[in-house]
């Protein structure tokens, strides 16, 4: 692979502009970016640096890196007046795209959260309504057959009545 170096270069006093950026370093690769074979690092779940990039594989790292982020559509690192070397602009903006990108996703995680609690919220209140409005149904079903038999027992009475009266005015 290629050598690692970093520059040292001269600290300057903060420009009110730079403030929040102070930099002291600046590191270039003279790692060629389009390797042919670039191997898989693991990843890992940990928020443990050192797990993934080490001193012995820094640029490896950084090759795959920008191996995958070029496969999602990022700029690659390298600068292209000299393919060597890092461009740190665009390192930082895909950073920042990464940061944004994860807030963005964080939102929406958190949204969807939101909405499956409603959903579930309303799924719940719709199984209790329906099985308030199953009980009802029941109790309906129940007062029409009992309303059905004391009609059927009045007509009963009613004929049986009828039909002593009849008897009655013929007698």
């Amino acid at each position: 692979m290629g050598d690692w170096r970093a520059v040292i270069m001269p600290e300057q006093e903060p420009s009110p502009d730079s403030k929040e950026f102070n930099y002291r370093y600046t590191s270039r690769s003279h790692m060629s970016p389009h390797n042919s074979f670039i191997e898989t690092l693991p990843l890992f779940t940990s928020h443990n640096l050192s797990l993934f990039c080490t001193k012995e594989n820094v640029e490896q790292c950084i090759a795959y890196l920008n191996q995958e982020l070029a496969t999602l559509g990022f700029p690659s690192f390298y600068t292209e007046e000299a393919p060597r070397e890092l461009n740190l602009e665009t390192i930082l903006n895909c950073m920042y795209d990464l940061l944004q990108l994860h807030r963005k996703g964080l939102r929406m995680l958190e949204d969807m959260e939101t909405q499956n609690l409603k959903s579930s919220s309303n799924m719940d209140h719709l199984y209790h309504s329906q099985v308030k409005l199953k009980d009802q149904l029941e109790l309906s079903r129940r007062e029409v057959i009992s309303l059905q038999e004391k009609d059927r027992q009045q007509q009963l009475k009613n004929r049986t009545l009828h039909n002593l009266l009849k008897n009655e005015k013929e007698e």
